[in-house]
């Protein structure tokens, strides 16, 4: 190869990363403080951020508002691993907090959610390796008594 076909693969190259749309950008930035917070070195400080996000609750919540108290007391003495998906589909402050911290990028914020998003994204990767997992055998058994997928 000639030096002017470097220049245009090098040019190309160039262009390609400067024209990384804000979605992709966005996207890069997700997955990179996903692999931080599912680091192993990161995982200490997952119990300090469960009980600061207690005090962010409790700070921002009135305390006229007893549904929300109760809502916020109840989390905090019953949270599990298996129940993050029913806390962030039901109507709590807890899911307007995730929703405003993804939404701004808030890396405080996220920071201090890291157990919350570390949960959720492990009920994903569990949740998706389960359909894999029926789907696989409800293929295998459909393929065994001699239906086809047509």
């Amino acid at each position: 190869m000639n030096q002017g076909n470097f220049e245009s693969v090098e040019d190309s190259n160039a262009l390609q990363i400067y024209f990384l749309d804000i979605k992709t950008a966005s996207y890069i930035w997700y997955n990179l403080l996903l692999e931080i917070l599912l680091s192993t070195d990161y995982l200490s400080s997952r119990t300090v951020h469960f009980m600061n996000l207690f005090n962010i609750l409790e700070n921002i919540i009135s305390s006229d508002d007893e549904y929300s108290s109760n809502l916020i007391s109840q989390f905090e003495q019953t949270y599990e691993l298996q129940q993050v998906v029913y806390w962030l589909t039901s109507d709590t402050p807890l899911i307007r907090i995730v929703n405003k911290a993804l939404h701004e990028q808030d890396i405080n914020m996220l920071f201090t959610l890291c157990f919350l998003l570390v949960n959720i994204y492990t009920q994903l990767i569990k949740h998706q390796a389960d359909s894999l997992n029926a789907f696989s055998y409800t293929a295998n058994d459909e393929i065994s008594n001699g239906k086809s997928f047509s």
